[in-house]
């Protein structure tokens, strides 16, 4: 049995918004390591359910330390929910989905999202057909970094450690995941500019690595 989890945002689906993490760091921070900004910034927004997006920006700013005006919190959700509305997915990705369903392999998806958006884009692209889970960190409490996430995901799936593959564009979420559950991680960089040992620019070459 092979399992490949596949990353949402940025691997499946494109959103409207480029890089909407990036633009939050650049609005919030303007300085300071990315990396570090993503896992503070997730670890706070995407692991609960918030009553507003307002809620959930004017905590991350407060418990980071950042000050902020009601235009930088309306800043922050224009940017996110422009993400949303015009999402749709890469052109190899649906080609991609239906082939490995074809073949039989079990998916699943994964990804790090607040309380808003995700699952109605989910919904509209008619995506759940595909896997047999969908995990989502708001959801489970915990983000995809977490071992326990990805062990919770290969026990839905039926799969190992040694037989499943997770597939994701970013190296500082996706395959930091792939590496501490102990997996196969493979970098999906369309636009060729990361550097990773296992790396594809079209995502059908998913399949070359089962």
């Amino acid at each position: 049995m092979v399992g490949v989890i596949f990353d949402f945002w940025g691997t499946l689906v494109n959103g409207g918004a480029r890089s909407p993490l990036r633009r939050t760091h650049r609005i919030l921070e303007k300085e300071g390591d990315f990396g570090e900004f993503v896992e503070k910034f997730e670890s706070i927004t995407m692991v609960k359910t918030f009553k507003s997006q307002q809620e959930m920006f004017e905590l991350a700013a407060k418990e980071m330390g950042y000050e902020t005006t009601p235009e930088t919190i309306e800043a922050l959700i224009g940017v996110w929910n422009k993400n949303a509305l015009l999402a749709k997915p890469f052109d190899d990705a649906m080609p991609t989905l239906e082939a490995l369903k074809e073949k039989g392999i079990k998916m699943a998806l994964v990804s790090n999202t607040a309380s808003f958006l995700t699952e109605e884009v989910i919904e509209r692209l008619k995506l759940n057909e595909f896997f047999e889970i969908v995990a989502l960190s708001y959801k489970e409490g915990m983000l995809k970094t977490d071992p326990k996430m990805i062990r919770k995901i290969m026990k839905t799936l039926g799969t190992t450690k040694d037989d499943t593959i997770l597939v994701g564009d970013s190296v500082e979420t996706d395959m930091k995941a792939a590496e501490a559950s102990g997996i196969k991680g493979i970098l999906i960089d369309r636009r060729g500019r990361r550097e990773y040992d296992n790396k594809i620019n079209v995502l059908g070459q998913v399949a070359d690595e089962l």
